[in-house]
């Protein structure tokens, strides 16, 4: 007899919780020093695809056994629940349920949703909308997020960047991954730090989470603070303070430049307090010669570079020297500024290459050349610089803006009433900037790259380099053929041989163990169904591929060295689609794992957005028409994979 999902449900929970481990149902709490506590919990529960709704079922009963141990009231410990998949879906708020059995009943009736695992949107949801004080967040109260998870997040970079802006927040994070599909690495950077070791919990399935349930919620009421938290509701969230955020940003190495609105339209006083501001933003940050290098240029009908990048001032004396520059009143030439930038403040060997470029503009109208503002600013982040924009007073063109700044613009511009309220942001900007240093990826730019054909000389070669570089060439021989196979083999030689006296060490991975599934004859009817086929085959074979270089490529068993820089160079077909983005996620978990610098050589005469998106830098896209003609791309990828340092 056929069950319906409340019955089978009730026989789950009834052999999950009385068979396998029983229930307190007299709500007693154990000796867990819980009592009289105050926290404000979140649980961010994976509803993805992935997970089987009996399994979801079983996720859901170990929630509720966990809240089942809390000291659960107005006063104490509130607890808040969202599912994410592709979205995020808040299913109660912290003051919605201050009594424990209609919390419980809550949780239970909580559906299984399908779709991807964005991690990091769930914990961004959680961070700016369900510890908000509209929806039951405390001041001065602890924050917690628990986060369970089957699998890899679609974005591991984002889900890493959302929970650490948690954790300088004074949030605490607590992992849980189930299964074989998650990775410890990840999981290590969304979960907080609790006396010397990372909440980080693991289970082989959903069955064994009883197992781990007594030691999580012993370890969520060992982190509560009994006088309240560092860190509070939305009001303390954004406006975090300068001692956490100058832990937070010390040691990360930057080449920032603040590019300054010196038109007429600001007055002298209110040009004193945007110079201030820049004071106090640079005073959180870690500033010298290795860390955090700070320019500035001012801009009005000319542009002027007032303190160079390379200037090596104490922070005292930047400070001073920022708050003397000139105002030098005129329009308003933001594009005039960023070119600079561009042609000269982020030029190679002036700006450092191994570190995050990043641009804080400020002005208070509309630029007078907006059409080469927009050039610039694109060019820029094509390049992988981060512009952050801070618009002030009612003359701003928030358009303008946000094309100006990088993505997402929520998070790259501010839009301030007047000057005097700037000094609210200070820590926020701060707090931002880092974590665009600690991500170190570019951004969105355009794609726009030339991939017009260069001639190549026969005898490039790389001149030797202080650092080891370990490089691996990837593609695949079972789609590519034996002729083409041929070409891209005897053009890697090429490249070893370009390479081998310049301390790289150069390794091959062509062979994919993981191919499409059997297709029954009914199933396609055209030849344009089956190149479709083919071609998402073929996706699924380079994140193979992808995956293998991962888990074992750069492995010490396999050649790889300690402490060398590694890159991959990966040869695909240009029209290749990737409709279930498998090759996009493999790029990502390799990047976020490997920390590699990935080069894409798409042969053929089309570029499908499924190549052009694996790259967050367009600049490291190489195109060639076919196999026949990569030999005119070698200059090219060998300039790239020698930084440039080349011998003709």
């Amino acid at each position: 007899m056929l069950q319906t999902r409340p019955e089978r449900k009730i026989l789950m929970l009834f052999l999950f919780t009385v068979l396998i481990k029983p229930v307190y149902m007299d709500k007693s709490l154990k000796d867990w020093s819980c009592k009289n506590k105050v926290a404000d919990i979140v649980f961010l529960l994976d509803t993805s695809t992935s997970i089987w709704e009996e399994d979801f079922d079983k996720q859901i009963v170990f929630v509720e056994h966990i809240v089942n141990h809390l000291p659960i009231g107005e006063n104490h410990v509130r607890v808040a629940v969202a599912t994410f998949g592709s979205d995020v879906v808040t299913h109660f708020h912290l003051d919605d349920f201050f009594d424990k059995n209609n919390l419980l009943d809550a949780i239970g009736s909580i559906q299984h949703r399908e779709g991807r695992t964005d991690t990091g949107s769930a914990i961004k949801h959680a961070r700016t909308l369900m510890f908000a004080e509209k929806h039951g967040g405390r001041k001065n109260i602890e924050k917690i997020i628990v986060v369970i998870t089957d699998g890899f997040s679609i974005d591991p970079f984002d889900t890493a960047n959302e929970a650490s802006i948690c954790r300088s927040l004074g949030m605490k994070l607590i992992s849980v991954g189930v299964g074989h599909g998650t990775d410890e690495f990840e999981l290590k950077h969304i979960a907080s730090e609790h006396e010397g070791k990372k909440m980080v919990f693991t289970v082989d399935d959903f069955v064994s989470l009883n197992t781990i349930e007594d030691v999580i919620t012993k370890t969520t009421c060992d982190v509560i603070q009994t006088k309240g938290a560092v860190m509070a509701d939305e009001a303390v969230i954004d406006r975090p303070n300068t001692a956490q955020v100058r832990k937070y940003c010390a040691g990360k190495p930057a080449d920032v430049y603040f590019v300054v609105d010196s038109s007429s339209s600001i007055r002298r006083v209110d040009y004193k307090k945007m110079l201030n501001f820049i004071t106090d933003v640079i005073d959180v940050f870690d500033i010298g010669p290795q860390s955090t290098r700070v320019g500035v240029v001012a801009f009005s009908d000319s542009v002027h570079a007032v303190i160079a990048l390379d200037n090596n001032l104490r922070p005292d004396m930047l400070k001073q020297r920022i708050m003397n520059i000139e105002h030098y009143e005129g329009g308003t030439h933001t594009g005039s500024a960023l070119r600079y930038l561009r042609e000269q403040g982020f030029k190679r060997g002036y700006a450092r290459e191994n570190v995050a470029h990043v641009v804080i503009l400020l002005t208070d109208g509309m630029s007078t050349d907006t059409k080469l503002t927009l050039e610039e600013s694109k060019i820029l982040k094509r390049r992988g610089t981060y512009l952050f924009v801070i618009g002030i007073g009612d003359q701003v063109d928030t358009k303008e803006l946000q094309e100006i700044s990088s993505n997402p613009h929520q998070d790259f511009v501010f839009l301030m009433e007047d000057f005097h309220v700037l000094t609210a942001i200070k820590n926020l900007l701060a707090v931002k900037t880092c974590l665009g240093i600690t991500a170190h990826t570019a951004l969105a730019g355009g794609q726009d790259q030339s991939t017009e054909l260069q001639a190549d000389s026969d005898h490039v070669v790389c001149s030797p380099q202080k650092d080891p570089v370990d490089l691996l060439y990837v593609y695949d021989s079972q789609f590519v053929g034996k002729d083409h196979s041929n070409a891209i083999e005897n053009f890697i030689f090429e490249m070893i041989l370009a390479t081998s006296d310049s301390n790289i060490n150069a390794g091959l991975v062509s062979g994919a163990c993981e191919r499409p599934k059997n297709v029954p004859l009914s199933k396609y009817k055209n030849m344009k169904e089956i190149k479709h086929l083919l071609k998402r085959a073929q996706a699924e074979g380079v994140a193979a591929l992808l995956k293998h270089v991962r888990v074992e490529g750069f492995s010490k068993q396999n050649g790889g060295r300690e402490g060398a820089e590694k890159k991959v160079v990966l040869f695909i077909d240009g029209a290749v689609e990737d409709k279930h983005f498998k090759m996009r996620l493999a790029v990502k978990r390799l990047m976020f794992r490997s920390g590699v610098d990935l080069f894409v050589v798409s042969i053929g005469k089309d570029v499908s957005d499924a190549v052009s998106s694996l790259l967050d830098n367009s600049e490291n896209l190489i195109q060639t028409i076919s196999t026949e003609t990569l030999v005119s791309v070698k200059q090219k990828l060998t300039e790239k994979l020698c930084r440039n340092n080349i011998i003709s």
